[in-house]
């Protein structure tokens, strides 16, 4: 190439002066080297070095750039050009990694802290370790040569470490400019480069600090590279969304969705009323009180309660008994006015009673958009999730019934104050039991008991002992009725395995996988509910115009 001419990509040639070429020339041969020809050679470096071959000469079909110590130079501009657009594509292609992409797997939990923290930073900085120890080439000549592999690695690892650790503190914060993705990691990749332009200063030139121009040229790759990395997590969050939900990233996102489902004038939470008119306990049944006004359920209540002592059961098994069908017969009763009394559907929520903010909106975004739709929500009626849904039902102006049980943790049971009918159960097989009379059923996070209900609806939908009534707005009926959805891929992606493995084991049929689904977003199971209505319909219509006589001519 002349001092004077430089040919272009297209073969037409033009006429430059001496430092547009020379700045174009120290750009390109950068980029280049850096994108390409350095990982190549740093991976066939240590092959060599194992193995004894000369690989790392025989793919060595790039050039490194020829440096130009000349600070500000047109080769220098070159060189950062060059570098730092290699920069960029390399952050791009661990933008979930490092960075940003490394915050957004935290931005649903509360707990932003050193220790939530630790696990996303140690595994930016092993990327950051490998990146530095395998694809960095080094000189192989030295009797040093994996001691210099190993400083690579240390100093990306020290500087990838910084970058995300820096990414997550900014995101934390919550303010508008810093949340962004390209800023915030724009503005930890100062750090982050400095980092990485004084630990190479003293790992291989015995500096404790980088000189000028070496420090502008590293901080300027990575603060480029971090911002591009930003911009590309920030486009990957906008179609595939670590949460799998679009347009919620964050508790806040969460909370706002679940905020637009409250309706002007909504009730406020009540404080519960023990002596609300509940079905009175069965040893009291027999006081001489006139039961012959009484609802059905409390009358055989009192019956089996005079004739149970006939047994041998010990008391506790007898109360245990009485109690266990009074409060299903309410129960039972209740639920049934309701569906009576509504246009909608019945739909059963379960969920962990632990508190989790992010879970707990989404919760009340469901309960919500149930209310909004006409539908009855049901849960087990006490905290967590369970007071999250019945509270977006109840602020929609929803029907919310509650079903709570005296169990220590959920507070013994006491009602969460966001619902329009409570039905207290003493025992867990009756709450279970009423919990299944909906036609639907989300099953959000949760421990065992959410596990419990769940699986054995799901046993219930598989045995066919769902009653019909409950399955043939969604469904044939059978097995393929009572829609079943559990929220959260990545929560439940063990228990999946578990049942791939009873699959495996022969303990379970694949077909039964059909009985549910997995989804992310709430917003799917209204979209599947009204796409199975809409199916249910329709071949109700086509086997009502089957039976229909023929008309004569």
């Amino acid at each position: 190439m002349s001092d004077s001419m430089a040919k272009l990509s297209d073969g037409k040639t033009a006429e430059h002066s001496p430092a547009i070429v020379e700045f174009a020339s120290h750009a390109y041969d950068s980029f280049k080297y850096n994108l390409v020809q350095a990982p190549v050679t740093g991976v066939m470096q240590l092959v060599d070095h194992f193995e004894g071959t000369k690989y790392a000469q025989e793919t060595n079909v790039i050039a490194a750039p020829d440096k130009d110590d000349k600070f500000l130079s047109a080769e220098w501009f070159g060189d950062v050009v060059g570098g730092t657009g290699a920069a960029m594509v390399q952050f791009g292609l661990l933008h979930r990694l490092v960075g940003t992409g490394a915050a957004a797997k935290l931005e649903t939990s509360e707990r932003y802290g050193l220790k939530a923290a630790l696990p996303y930073v140690a595994k930016s900085a092993a990327t950051g370790v490998v990146i530095g120890s395998v694809f960095t080439p080094s000189d192989d000549t030295t009797d040093n040569f994996l001691w210099d592999r190993a400083k690579h690695g240390i100093v990306d690892g020290l500087s990838f470490a910084t970058l995300t650790g820096g990414a997550i503190g900014l995101r934390s914060t919550g303010k508008a400019i810093l949340a962004n993705d390209a800023v915030a990691n724009g503005l930890s990749s100062v750090l982050a480069g400095e980092v990485a332009a004084d630990a190479n200063a003293r790992a291989f030139k015995g500096h404790w600090l980088a000189t000028n121009p070496d420090r502008i040229q590293t901080i300027a790759s990575y603060v480029v590279g971090g911002a591009a990395a930003g911009g590309l997590n920030l486009a990957h969050e906008t179609l595939a969304p670590t949460t799998g939900i679009k347009g919620v990233r964050t508790i806040a996102d969460a909370e706002r969705m679940a905020d637009s489902t409250m309706v002007a004038g909504h009730p406020e939470q009540y404080e519960f009323d023990n002596k609300q008119n509940f079905p009175p306990k069965p040893e009291l049944l027999l006081d001489g009180r006139d039961l012959s006004q009484s609802p059905w359920y409390d009358q055989v209540a009192a019956f089996m309660r005079d004739k149970i002592n006939l047994s041998s059961l010990p008391l506790e098994e007898r109360k245990r008994i009485v109690a266990g069908f009074q409060q299903l017969g309410y129960g039972e009763e209740t639920i049934h006015q309701i569906r009576d009394s509504i246009t909608g559907d019945i739909i059963s929520v379960y969920g962990s009673a632990r508190e989790d903010r992010f879970r707990n909106a989404l919760a009340r975004w469901f309960g919500g958009m149930n209310g909004q739709k006409g539908n009855a929500t049901i849960t087990g009626g006490t905290i967590g999730v369970m007071r999250a849904t019945n509270r977006g039902a109840y602020e929609a102006n929803g029907i919310s019934v509650g079903i709570p049980a005296k169990f220590k943790f959920e507070v013994g049971g006491k009602p969460n104050g966001y619902q329009t009918h409570v039905i207290p159960t003493r025992d867990f097989y009756v709450r279970m039991e009423l919990l299944k009379k909906a036609n639907a059923f989300v099953v959000f996070p949760g421990g065992i008991g959410t596990l419990a209900e769940g699986t054995d609806t799901i046993t219930h939908v598989q045995t066919e002992k769902m009653p019909q009534y409950l399955m043939q707005e969604f469904g044939k009926g059978g097995r393929d009725g009572a829609p079943i959805y559990f929220i959260g891929k990545k929560y439940w992606a063990p228990t999946m395995k578990v049942l791939r493995g009873f699959v495996k084991a022969g303990t379970m049929s694949p077909e039964d996988f059909s009985l549910f689904k997995v989804l992310d977003d709430p917003r799917d199971v209204f979209k599947d509910l009204a796409k199975r209505k809409a199916a249910a319909h329709q071949a109700l219509a086509e086997a009502t115009a089957e039976k229909k006589p023929a008309t004569s001519a």
